[in-house]
């Protein structure tokens, strides 16, 4: 019984956390073979606005998702029926503070996450150009994905979200070969697949498998605390991959002349690409245990507990070692694919050597990933706060600028090395858990 019920939000959980991810990496794809290393460069300049606007939409979502299944586990569909109110108004209020400060600071902040390149930063602007257009569909596509699918229909949820992508996939070569729009109609094409996609899931508040509905909330400003304690480690996950990825380009910018930086920036552009969809199997992972887990606490369901926790943690690793071995055998024709780069071009020949170094952080990446969500999921949000700045602040920043010191070639390690870092983390604190339960129990 447990497993299938797994079976069946794993299931919707990879399409929508996969096609989420490819709405960037088909982006990436057209734009490196329109716009060659710049055009991947620039990807990889771009990747913190993305997150930016992705995490705070996953913010309100994932801490109103988990809470409103927390509270209808125990009965209380009132309660549930407010905390869904607060998340959508918090949700608005994040979303217009986003659009007024990319609004203003488009530019400068382009350049703090590592435009240095003249080229490379007209090319960006095109591309977030209809970021900023469209910010409002960005976010809520990831927040009312969330909502839907812990109200009860994640098929919808992944319905909408297949619909985006494949609208945004037959799009961009149309915008960006045949219409010669190049990244900014890829930029267009993904802007038009996030208002399919929001145009699709609101359909589920007008269909019967709608359980929540809009109350007035007994503590508006309490619920805003509440939603974003429980929802900052989720948004920590994800903010702290933009924040990583403008310290790696700066970093880069740092230690490199211009030429040679643009050529290992078009080669992070290709690798961020494979770190974001592997990253996105561990959020369909969390994303499908999540809902489990929150109504199997509710409910006090020991037995329930521990098999989803089980089945995510089997499951992340499967996941990891196989996206390892298959990059592994494919890295080369990556870059030939993403930069529209060949044997021979510096960007090709550093990328090889890199690449395959820089993949065997995915074996961990799945299942650290999926831990923060179990945290948050037990209501344990302190332990999955700490994991989430762990992963995400304090071991990225110390490996990223302490190995370059070493040899700027270490900097290819330092994820390995943070991911490693976590799982003995996570796993020393699930063990320490179950010990203290234990001793409690007797």
């Amino acid at each position: 019984m447990y497993l299938n019920k797994f079976k069946k939000f794993l299931f919707a959980s990879i399409f929508s956390a996969l096609i989420m991810s490819i709405y960037s990496t088909i982006d990436a794809l057209c734009i490196g073979q329109a716009e060659g290393e710049a055009g991947a460069a620039a990807i990889a300049v771009g990747i913190p606005v993305w997150t930016l606007i992705y995490s705070s939409g996953l913010l309100c979502g994932i801490g109103g998702a988990t809470l409103l299944t927390l509270y209808r586990g125990k009965g209380d569909y009132n309660k549930s029926n407010q905390i869904f109110t607060s998340s959508f108004i918090l949700s608005i209020i994040v979303c217009l503070i986003l659009i007024i400060v990319l609004s203003i600071f488009q530019r400068p902040l382009l350049i703090l996450f590592g435009a240095r390149e003249e080229h490379v930063l007209e090319l960006i602007l095109k591309y977030t150009f209809w970021l900023k257009i469209g910010l409002p569909f960005f976010f809520f596509s990831q927040y009312l994905s969330v909502i839907v699918r812990n109200d009860n229909n994640p098929y919808l949820s992944t319905l909408a979200v297949i619909l985006g992508g494949v609208i945004n996939a037959c799009l961009d070569p149309v915008l960006v070969f045949y219409a010669k729009l190049n990244i900014f109609g890829a930029g267009l094409a993904t802007c038009i697949g996030q208002v399919v996609s929001v145009l699709v899931l609101v359909t589920h508040f007008f269909t019967r498998k709608r359980n929540v509905k809009f109350v007035k909330p007994d503590n508006i400003f309490k619920d805003f605390i509440n939603i974003f304690i429980v929802g900052f480690s989720s948004f920590i996950l994800d903010i702290c991959m933009g924040i990583m990825t403008m310290i790696f380009n700066n970093q880069i910018n740092r230690y490199n002349e211009l030429t040679l930086a643009t050529a290992y920036l078009a080669v992070y552009g290709v690798i961020i690409n494979m770190h974001t969809l592997t990253q996105a199997l561990g959020y369909a992972v969390g994303q499908a245990s999540q809902p489990l887990l929150s109504e199997a606490k509710g409910e006090d369901n020991k037995i329930g507990l521990k098999s989803y926790f089980k089945y995510g943690i089997v499951t992340s690793f499967i996941f990891g070692i196989g996206i390892f071995v298959l990059l592994e055998l494919i890295s080369p024709y990556l870059l030939n694919i993403f930069a529209n780069s060949y044997q021979g071009s510096l960007a090709f020949d550093l990328g090889v050597r890199v690449e395959r170094i820089y993949y065997s952080c995915f074996i961990f990446m799945i299942f650290n990933v999926y831990s923060i969500y179990y945290f948050n999921s037990i209501m344990k949000q302190k332990t999955a706060l700490i994991v989430s700045i762990l992963r995400g602040l304090v071991f990225p920043i110390l490996y990223l600028y302490i190995l370059p010191l070493i040899n700027f070639d270490f900097i290819w390690m330092s994820i390995l090395f943070t991911e490693i870092s976590v799982t003995l983390v996570s796993f020393g604190l699930i063990i320490y858990f179950k010990k203290v339960k234990k001793d409690e129990s007797k």
